[in-house]
């Protein structure tokens, strides 16, 4: 698994908001090479330009002129879509936002509305990329797993549902800076309950594929 510890994976980030690029930047730069574009239309310069470079898209929706899902057209006009994964960050959260984002290949999509904190998007984002990059790298020292890309997206999407039972944990104690109280940690110790809970109940979605590989 060295290349995993000696490669710097570059990740480009696609906000208007100069804010909102710096906290991602600050968040992952210790990790990862960092792009930045604040326009729909520099990220896809960037995207033609860095063309097998670039590892992650992390993609703001709501874009002066070319916005997020113009991006994604764009990435499907370059043929890229497939080798690149994107994430949609916004604080956009309807159904028909989300799914028009997945019908353009985006990997996941993490809305700021789920009163999530900056450093748990973060970590939403770092599971995902580590878990694609390990299913990767283990496609290529063992044959023991038939994995298509196809796979390794559909269950490093997955892997970033695993703290949605977070969004039923009070913003108090969700946010809080210093250490739990023991009444405090056996509280959020319960969202792992609650989000297997919030799954099941999808009864709807059990046979979709995603659903499947959570």
């Amino acid at each position: 698994m060295g290349d995993l510890s000696e490669r710097k994976y570059k990740v480009l980030i696609v906000d208007d908001s100069e804010t909102n690029r710096a906290i991602l930047n600050e968040i992952l730069s210790g990790e990862y090479i960092i792009a930045k574009a604040d326009s729909g239309e520099k990220a896809v310069e960037i995207l033609k330009r860095d063309q097998g470079e670039i590892s992650l898209v992390l993609l703001d929706v709501i874009m002066p002129e070319m916005d997020g899902y113009d991006v994604l057209e764009q990435m499907n006009r370059l043929g890229i879509i497939d080798d690149v994964p994107v994430i949609m960050i916004s604080a956009e959260s309807s159904p028909g936002f989300i799914t028009r984002a997945y019908d353009l290949g985006a990997a996941d999509y993490v809305s700021r509305l789920l009163r999530l904190p900056w450093s748990s998007v973060a970590h939403v984002i770092h599971i995902n990329i580590i878990t694609e990059l390990l299913l990767k790298q283990l496609m290529k020292k063992s044959s023991k797993y038939d994995l298509s890309m196809t796979d390794i997206r559909l269950i490093s999407t997955a892997s970033s549902l695993h703290d949605i039972g977070k969004i039923a944990i009070p913003d108090e104690i969700l946010n809080k800076p210093g250490r739990f109280t023991p009444q405090e940690y056996e509280i959020m110790k319960t969202h792992s309950e609650i989000g297997a809970s919030m799954l099941k109940n999808l009864s709807e979605y059990q046979n979709a594929p995603l659903m499947k590989a959570s």
